[in-house]
């Protein structure tokens, strides 16, 4: 599979696969949000006099952290949703290189042509898929900036960014206006900067 003319999401295993990344973290928001009500709720609650203010406190605190995680990842599914309907798939050969962080995703384009990208957000090795090793990988969006990658099938997206976010801002030559306008369109790009989520 090469590029064809029909987007990324209109794939049937990439769209299921979206919606279900999304449900689940709009899931997470709700989770987070509810244990924290439930929690000051029931400490409010007259006759709760062994009530420790202490678990409304520690809920609290993690939800300071958990809600703008939840939403920052949330934001990173949708602006996925928007790369995978303004983009077809690609099929590239890739390798993969293990950091101490991070798996990253080696796309050849064509011989000896590299682009480095990682996941955002949270790292998700795509270096094996049901439990076998990769030696190719659907890939939609810009391979100047990233985009959205999947092993063959497009039933696993994740959300990838190249590694050397200013060699990729300086990649821009060559590239038509149309191509730049749209990767800023799809959130990859924001005032001629690579964006990382």
């Amino acid at each position: 599979m090469h590029a064809t003319s029909e987007t990324a999401m209109s794939h049937p295993e990439t769209a299921a696969s979206w919606r279900r990344r999304v449900r689940a973290r709009w899931a997470w928001l709700a989770a987070v949000i509810l244990c924290w009500a439930g929690a000051v709720a029931y400490s409010a609650l007259p006759g709760q006099e062994g009530a420790d203010p202490g678990v409304v406190v520690m809920v609290t605190i993690v939800a300071l952290f958990a809600v703008p995680l939840t939403v920052t990842a949330l934001v990173s599914a949708y602006r996925m949703g928007r790369i995978l309907r303004a983009y077809p798939w690609q099929k590239h050969p890739c390798t993969f290189r293990r950091g101490s962080q991070v798996t990253v995703v080696v796309l050849r384009p064509e011989p000896g042509h590299e682009v480095p990208l990682q996941p955002t957000v949270f790292d998700t090795d795509l270096s094996r898929d049901r439990g076998s090793a990769l030696e190719s990988m659907w890939f939609a969006g810009d391979l100047r900036f990233g985009g959205v990658a999947s092993p063959p099938g497009g039933h696993r997206v994740v959300r990838v960014a190249r590694t050397n976010r200013a060699k990729a801002a300086r990649s821009r030559k060559g590239a038509s206006p149309a191509a730049d306008a749209l990767a800023e369109q799809v959130g990859l790009t924001r005032g001629r900067k690579v964006r990382s989520l």
